[in-house]
Order: C-alpha cells, then structure tokens, then sequence
C-alpha cells in the first residue's frame, strides 16, 4: 500500500510470503514508485533487521528514528527511511 503525497510518496505496508522473498519484488516495486519522480519514504520497527537490510540494499537511508505511542504503555520504535529520487 502507498500513498502519493505532494512531496514524496509514503510506503505504508509491503508483505512478502515466505515464498516471495529471494525473487526481487520490493526491488520491483520501490523502482516502481520511483518512477513518480518523488523520494520515496517509509518506516520500519528498529528490531526488524530482514526489512532493514533489504531497505538499505535498494538505496533507502535511516533519516530519524521516532517512538510511536500504540497506548496501554506499548510504544513501537521505528526508522523514517528515504530512497532519494534522482532527477
């Protein structure tokens, strides 16, 4: 799921099957947002490592790092990654 925002374009969810993984598909689909001429942002639970590494291997950079308040005392931190369009 994204959303094409005036100055970028956010990456809400991307799930990939155990069988889907190894075959380039968030490679796939990241080119694929590029294409709107916008950087592309999105976040990610500091404690994932697979999602980070696959981020960072497409060109994504950790731009912050932020805690989000779920309630009842659970808090998810997170990175704010960037892909920077190239223009």
């Amino acid at each position: 799921v994204y959303v094409d925002r005036e100055k970028d374009t956010y990456m809400d969810k991307l799930y990939l099957l155990p069988f889907a993984r190894g075959k380039g598909i968030p490679t796939f689909v990241f080119d694929y947002l590029c294409s709107f001429g916008k950087d592309v942002r999105l976040s990610a639970n500091q404690k994932n490592e697979r999602a980070i590494k696959c981020y960072t291997k497409n060109g994504f950079e950790i731009e912050q790092k932020i805690d989000v308040q779920l309630g009842h005392g659970m808090v998810n931190c997170d990175y704010i990654l960037r892909k920077k369009v190239k223009k």
